[in-house]
């Protein structure tokens, strides 16, 4: 969660700054849709079997972590897979090869 937090000042600074935003802002994205996706793999498994269930009912209320956990992995595939744009930083930001 630090280095997400770190990259999102990064970015944050430049706009404040006035400065345009170039393909390293593919960085921010990978970085929180991964941190979402370890976040609920975690409420899923903490959750035990009521997690598979989008409904659940517990004791103490709702279960419900298959629901985020499934949004989750859609919101890697919005505004380019992760696997892209780790492609985008690897050839326009840090020049690698083809």
């Amino acid at each position: 969660m630090a280095d997400l937090k770190a990259v999102y000042a990064h970015f944050a600074d430049q706009v404040k700054r006035g400065e345009a935003l170039g393909p390293d802002i593919a960085i921010l994205k990978v970085l929180s849709t991964e941190t979402n996706q370890r976040i609920t793999e975690f409420m899923l498994e903490a959750s035990g079997d009521l997690g598979m269930i989008a409904s659940a009912q517990s004791r103490s209320g709702n279960v419900n972590a298959l629901t985020p956990f499934l949004i989750a992995r859609s919101v890697s595939i919005g505004a380019g897979t992760n696997e892209v744009l780790r492609n985008v930083v690897a050839k326009q930001v840090l020049g690698l090869p083809s």
